[in-house]
């Protein structure tokens, strides 16, 4: 699941789960494709679930918790340099967390 309320964003799978208040977010960006070289470093990658650690070149470490199969996808960075890749399965409601985090931020990437 990926949500947005009450100044919190996150996304969970199971027992993964992961959150980033709004006011901590640096930056966002709504991505057609998983960034490429996107390689797991700790976690899962199976072919319909990604959680875990993973990195890729020119973004760095990243936590990552999406459907690879369910694009879009939200790059989201935090202020502390936090980087988190996130989706769900469904692709409206990843394009309307995305664009009520922009209204909220102002933090387009």
């Amino acid at each position: 699941s990926l949500t947005l309320e009450d100044g919190l964003l996150e996304a969970s799978h199971g027992s993964t789960q992961y959150a980033l208040a709004v006011e901590e977010v640096d930056r966002v960006e709504l991505l057609e494709d998983l960034p490429d070289g996107l390689t797991r470093t700790a976690g899962t990658g199976m072919e319909n679930l990604l959680t875990g650690n993973f990195s890729a070149p020119g973004i760095g470490s990243l936590r990552v918790c999406l459907d690879p199969t369910c694009p879009p996808f939200l790059l989201v960075t935090g202020r502390d340099g936090r980087n988190l890749l996130l989706g769900c399965r469904d692709a409206a409601a990843t394009e309307d967390v995305w664009s009520r985090l922009l209204a909220e931020t102002g933090a387009g990437g």
